[in-house]
């Protein structure tokens, strides 16, 4: 857990200060925060996790990835081994194009589905897409985080991923 908040605070910080250069230079320009927020009552339990931004769909429409199985940004290089932040700005920038090709081996894989130990990635067959992602059971993987490993980030489908770091569907890379 504690690589995991260390990571979101300084992708927290880098966007701020790139927000804030942005504006130094004439442009308009916002930052979220690279964790999910908890969305509940005043003083009430949360109930559900959300964030208030997808840096994931904006990572797909920038160019960067695709959604995977475990609907994670699966990038060619680092596979689901990512974290994002984002800046919203009126700035004139270059990005890359989407990505033809998705780098989630789907089908001829699935060690995300096949790890997970609350099985929040059944069902995935219909219902996956790799532009816009699925909806995974979040309620089983939170619950596991959160009740099983007291906070603790469990990250078994993303160690299991063989895309990125040289790696390959056959464990040959």
């Amino acid at each position: 857990m504690l690589e995991h908040d260390y990571a979101n605070r300084h992708l927290d910080e880098a966007s701020h200060l790139i927000a804030r250069f942005l504006e130094m230079r004439g442009f308009k320009a916002i930052g979220f925060d690279s964790g999910a927020g908890f969305y509940h009552e005043a003083g009430g339990e949360p109930k559900e996790i959300a964030a208030d931004f997808s840096h994931k769909h904006a990572a797909v429409a920038c160019g960067l990835g695709k959604f995977g199985l475990n609907n994670l940004v699966i990038s060619p290089l680092w596979g689901p081994r990512v974290r994002l932040a984002t800046i919203i700005t009126d700035a004139e920038l270059e990005y890359s194009s989407p990505l033809e090709e998705n780098p989630c081996f789907t089908d001829k894989c699935e060690e995300c589905v096949k790890i997970c130990p609350v099985h929040a990635l059944d069902g995935w067959r219909g219902k996956y897409d790799p532009e816009r992602g699925w909806s995974i059971n979040k309620k089983r993987c939170y619950e596991y985080i959160f009740n099983m490993l007291r906070g603790q980030r469990c990250g078994l489908c993303i160690k299991a991923c063989p895309v990125g770091l040289e790696r390959s569907v056959n464990g040959d890379g």
